[in-house]
């Protein structure tokens, strides 16, 4: 419908954010923007390239001001003014006097899977060592020319790299699991075969300790640490699947599986082997792992305590080679309890029954030869053994790229949760009520589009009083979509459309009050009208669950444009602002 826009006295497209605020169209003096919060959590979305999207960080403080009281600088001296790699002079200088190997260093509590980077210039009179709390996990770097390689690493450390990066300064990076109370620069010998404990000179800039398995882009800290990329409070607006965004409405939900991304510290069994950085992920970064076997049956099993409740186990894989099967068991006093199997193909993944079978099972094609499947189970609760297998059927040969893991309670999977260590819970997503200003209570019409992502719980987009008694909702229970309607407290009527949701379809609704006359129209079409009921004091744009309340459960999947009319608009009009 042309006029559509021009007539809307509201607009909230998903197109532009701020931290806590959610920008809509009209009106124009933003006074229609939203409000939104999500508490200290690991929320991710798909971005405009299509990657996932993390939150960023970086743990040091002061990461560039080495003569700071925070840097330990044992029989180092610093100066500063150095012309560095990205053309600034902002590089440091510093001279390891006599006495020991130790360079600068901060102390860190750590207590996971952390990358430590710097920017080092080449030197051929000095290697250097990046250290997690002592010599057990370091890795050694030969520095001499653009052309050299790493030279050695200590049996602590996950992976390693060593970047040249141009005007003769490296990106040097190491990765560890680590519990070290301090993160540090060694001196090396030149060739970065061992330590050196003679006076030697460097030239560094831009000091980083992040999660995960790779270095990210840095960021400067003072006296604390500073996150980017997806932060807190930030609206998620979703790229899956579509050239626009939708804007991504989530619960709460915890990743109990603590590593999702590295599995050598797991109780693993029968020598699976695993690469880590062996190729780009679908978050866009080299932090894929390629999981192999030397033994049929090879499996992965972190000691998880699952309740007895409903959870999806969920995972990323990319096909490399020949097919191959995947087990998830569950063992109770040496009994498998339960089971699932996915065969994973170049084209597709196929879930077949086996043990006590699953409840739901499902994939989605990510893009660049990866895939993202869940299964749906409901274990027997009871200090249990969690167990992926990693390889059953098929030779020992085969190997695969996993990146991903998760294991939440319900009976959809949600967005992806990383962990480093330990579970991690992204809080729900509140975009709060909106005051709409001026609005009528016998005239308005409310649009909304969205995609369903499950049908397996509540969720609303309402006009109401504030105080519950009076609402006009769009209203998704299950496969159902309905007009619900209440007025001074008193019991809902409704208008319904009965099993027409599902999953990944694309909906336009538009609910209509014309004088106490309310109309329900889905995707072109007027499903039906309700005389008896008009709601007043409609003063209250929400976004609810099953309960009512303002936080958001899954509503109605992704939304992707709202639109309110303080006018009631024409059957034609309604029927062709829903046409698909």
């Amino acid at each position: 419908m042309s006029n559509a826009f021009d007539k809307a006295s509201l607009v909230m497209l998903p197109h532009a954010y701020e931290e806590g605020k959610l920008y809509s169209l009209k009106p124009t003096d933003r006074s229609g923007d939203f409000t939104f919060s999500r508490g200290t959590d690991t929320a991710t979305r798909v971005n405009e390239q299509g990657y996932i999207e993390k939150e960023t960080v970086n743990l040091i403080k002061h990461s560039n001001n080495f003569s700071d009281v925070v840097w330990n600088k044992p029989s180092v001296t610093f100066s500063s003014g150095e012309l560095g790699y990205d053309g600034t002079n902002d590089a440091w200088q510093f001279i390891k006097g006599s006495g020991g190997s130790k360079g600068p260093g901060q102390n860190i509590s750590l207590n996971g899977v952390y990358t430590i980077s710097v920017y080092v210039k080449i030197n051929p009179s000095s290697g250097i060592g990046l250290v997690f709390g002592s010599t057990s996990q370091c890795v050694l770097f030969n520095i001499s020319d653009a052309n050299q390689t790493i030279a050695g690493y200590s049996t602590g450390i996950i992976s390693y790299t060593q970047e040249y990066v141009g005007n003769d300064f490296y990106r040097l990076s190491a990765t560890a699991s680590s519990t070290a109370s301090e993160v540090l620069i060694y001196m090396a010998s030149p060739d970065g075969t061992g330590f050196n404990s003679t006076g030697a000179t460097h030239i560094i800039q831009d000091f980083q300790l992040n999660y995960g398995l790779v270095a990210q882009p840095y960021l400067e800290t003072t006296t604390a640490p500073v996150y980017g990329g997806l932060t807190d409070n930030m609206p998620r607006l979703d790229y899956t699947d579509a050239s626009c965004p939708s804007l991504l409405l989530e619960p709460e939900r915890t990743n109990i599986w603590y590593h999702s991304e590295y599995y050598s510290s797991l109780s693993n069994s029968n020598g699976p082997i695993f690469n880590y950085i062996e190729g780009i992920s679908p978050e866009g970064v080299q932090n894929a792992v390629r999981v192999s076997a030397s033994s049929l049956g090879a499996r992965i099993q972190p000691n998880l305590t699952v309740n007895g409740s409903q959870l999806v186990w969920s995972l990323y894989v990319k096909h490399e080679g020949e097919d191959y099967n995947m087990r998830l068991n569950n063992y109770l006093g040496g009994t498998i309890t339960y089971g699932a199997e996915v065969t994973v193909t170049s084209t597709a993944v196929t879930f077949n029954s086996y043990a006590s079978g699953y409840d739901d099972a499902d994939y989605e094609v990510i893009g660049d030869g990866w895939f993202r499947f869940w299964i749906v189970i409901t274990p027997q609760a009871g200090g249990q053994l969690f167990q992926f297998r990693v390889l059953e059927g098929g030779s020992v040969a085969t190997s695969y790229l996993a990146y991903g893991m998760q294991v939440e309670y319900g009976s959809y999977p949600t967005s992806y949760i990383p962990t480093y260590g330990s579970t991690q819970t992204r809080a729900a997503d509140n975009l709060a009520q909106l005051d709409v200003t001026n609005l009528t209570s016998t005239y308005n019409t409310l649009y909304a589009e969205f995609e369903v992502s499950n049908i397996t719980n509540q969720g609303k987009i309402a006009l109401s009083d504030n105080s519950q008694d009076n609402r006009m909702t769009i209203y998704q229970n299950g496969s159902d979509l309905m007009l619900l309607l209440k007025a001074g407290g008193s019991s809902e009527t409704s208008i319904t459309s009965s099993s027409i949701l599902s999953v990944g379809t694309n909906y336009k609704v538009v609910a209509k009050n014309q004088n106490g006359s309310h109309a329900l129209f889905i995707n072109g079409t007027k499903i039906g009208e309700e005389n008896s009921t008009t709601p007043t004091g409609l003063i209250k744009l929400r976004f609810g669950n099953e309960s009512d309340s303002i936080q958001t459960q899954k509503l109605l999947g992704e939304v992707k444009q709202t639109l309110l009319f303080q006018t009631a608009l024409s059957d034609d009009e309604c029927k062709a602002l829903t046409a698909l």
